[in-house]
Order: structure tokens, then sequence, then C-alpha cells
């Protein structure tokens, strides 16, 4: 039984093999599919839908607000990688600066700041003003 299959299979497809050529060549004056012609149409639809792509993202990064959903009562203002997943935060909310951990799936408040950090000039950052708050700490304890 086996065996009959696969003896009309084989006695069937050289009968078929006529018919899978003359579907490839085409209709007698049809224009070659892969023309120049065709190929430039082609491009030019690509570079068309990439134009409205870049206009589109031009757009939206133009008239986004930027402003945090919150209305701006929260901003973080530095971060400080301690590791590949973990982060320090110094966050600023209203009047006071609060010092965060971040870690997956978890955010610590690690200590309220009592006095706001001063404003870091462009050459320093958090790093900087953190050492001399807790330098100030650390000596006011001694």
């Amino acid at each position: 039984m086996k065996c009959e299959w696969r003896q009309r299979l084989t006695a069937f497809l050289p009968g078929l093999m006529p018919v899978l050529v003359r579907a490839g060549e085409g209709a007698p004056g049809a224009p070659d599919p892969i023309s120049g012609g065709t190929l430039l149409q082609l491009l030019a639809s690509l570079v068309a839908v990439l134009l409205v792509f870049v206009a589109l993202a031009w757009l939206l990064r133009r008239f986004s607000s930027g402003q945090p959903a919150g209305g701006g009562r929260l901003k973080v203002i530095e971060g400080l990688p301690l590791g590949p997943r973990d982060r320090l935060l110094l966050v600023q909310v209203g009047e006071k600066q609060l010092l965060l951990g971040q870690s997956p799936g978890r955010l610590v408040a690690l200590h309220v700041l009592e006095e706001p950090l001063p404003a870091s000039a462009p050459g320093t950052g958090f790093r900087e003003g953190f050492r001399q708050v807790l330098q100030r700490r650390l000596g006011e304890g001694e």
C-alpha cells in the first residue's frame, strides 16, 4: 500500500512540470516584473514612507509637552547607577528632596534631606553634592 501512493506521485509529477514552467514564463507581451520603472517606483514609495515616518516622529517630539503627567511637582534631580539594575535617585518633591534606592520591583526611601542640595555647577553633579552633604552630616555627628 505504501509503495502505491509513491508510484502514483512519481507518475503525476513529470506531467505537471510543463505546466509549472509555462506559468513561470508569463503571458506573451507582458512587461518584465523587475524592470527599471518598477524598481524606480518601488524605491520612490519606500522613500515616501520613510519621509512620512521621520516627519511624524519630528512632529511628535516637537509638540509633546515633555512635562510629566503629575503637573511638574515631582522631579528627578539626579540618578547614580549602583549596578546593572540598581540606582540611587535624588527626587525633588515640592520643597523637600528625597534620596531613594531603586531596584527591580522595589523603591525605598533612604533619607529625607532636611536642607535641599544646592544646585550643582555644570562640572559637578549629584556625587559631589552628596559627598559634601554627607561630610557635613558626618562632621556634625562627631
